[in-house]
This record gives C-alpha cells, structure tokens and sequence, in this order.
C-alpha cells in the first residue's frame, strides 16, 4: 500500500484508495491476494508433480516427449485430464436445473466433479490411460468452463512448459524410485502428490556442465 507497482494488487489497492473506495474494503483486498496466491500456486504445484510422476510411471510417454519437446503442450493438457489437480468443486445453483432427468432447485449446493467428467468415457476413449497424443486431451475441465474458467489458465500451463522443457533436456534418463509410497493430501478439492523421488546417473547428462 506504502508502495504500489504495476502488479495486480497495486492495482487493487489504487481503486480502493482513490476510485471505487466504497466498492470494496481492504479487508476484501486480502481475500483477493490470498486467493490469487493459493490458486496460483497449489495448483500448478500439484499439476506439476503429479506430470512428472505419471509420465515417468508411463515410461513410453516420456520417452515420446524426450524425443519431441513440441508435444509438451499436448501432454499438459493430457496429465490435466488424467489427473485433474482440482477434481471437485463447489457451486451454487441461481436457479432450478434438470440434468439427465434429474432436477436441481434453485439455491442448492452442488458439487462438481471435475476429475469424473475428464474420465468420461463418451469424450474420452480409455480414458483410464495416459496418451499424449490423445486428439481431445484439450476438451479436459481441470480449468473449468464459461465465465468461472481459470484466470490463471495461461500462466499455469507456462509454467508447466518450462518444468517439463528443463526436466527432459537436463534429466532424460531420470527413474522414479521403485516402491516409493504416494501420498496425498487430505484435501477433496485439491490434489497432488507431495513427493516425487526419482533418480539418475549423473555422468549420462546432456549437458557437460551438469555431469560431476
């Protein structure tokens, strides 16, 4: 507030104090970088892991993606799908629904479960396995849809290229340590793999400077 920049919350905090000061408090300013830091954060953390560990269990998939880094793009939107880093989330409906035959009044609370309907078999053909080449990993929901779509989405998926760019030019021949347990938060609403242990010959590096 002493300080602002030209990143978002300066620009939050300049409406408040010198455009829209009856619009919303400080006290919704918080709310607002607390959401932008969890969401930006957690999500991405957990897509990452989770790509790393399921492209590495799925060996023939990161083989594909050391031969060809051009299809990173395509297997984010495939781990995405395969393992949605928020598989259930809540809304409110604004007014009676009927789903399949099914009715929903207005004012209920819903739960959505995102990581399901990427598993659905009239979209997605064996949708229980990893394929990065799959043609309509694209029309995966891990970033929602219509106005509550992800507004971090462009960001989460550079960040994604980067990590798998460096991981396969610098750790091609990484191993996941056999055995190792998973463990997941307790957490429905986001999910993600704590740890990834993996290993590798230090002296099969690509690149000179990485080998002892």
């Amino acid at each position: 507030m002493e300080n602002p920049g030209d990143d978002i919350m300066s620009h939050y905090i300049r409406r408040l104090q010198e455009e829209d000061g009856d619009l919303f408090r400080i006290e919704d300013a918080y709310t607002i970088m607390l959401q932008l830091l969890f969401a930006g954060h957690e999500t991405t953390t957990n897509s990452s892991g989770n790509a790393f560990r399921f492209l590495l269990e799925n060996r023939d998939q990161w083989d594909m993606l050391v031969s060809d880094p051009s299809l990173i793009p395509q297997a984010i939107d495939e781990v995405l799908r395969y393992a949605t880093p928020v598989p259930h989330w809540r809304r409110t409906t604004t007014e009676d629904v009927t789903i399949q035959g099914v009715t929903i009044p207005e004012g209920e609370t819903v739960m959505i479960a995102l990581a399901s309907a990427n598993h659905d078999e009239d979209v997605f053909p064996e949708p229980g396995k990893l394929d990065i080449c799959r043609k309509n990993a694209k029309h995966h929901l891990a970033f929602g849809k219509g106005r509550h779509r992800c507004l971090g989405e462009a960001l989460a998926r550079l960040e994604m290229k980067i990590i798998l760019e460096e991981l396969i030019r610098r750790l091609p021949y990484a191993q996941l340590v056999a055995g190792q347990p998973w463990i997941y938060g307790e957490n429905i609403s986001h999910r993600g793999v704590e740890h990834v242990k993996v290993t590798w010959d230090p002296s099969q590096n690509p690149l000179p400077e990485d080998r002892p």
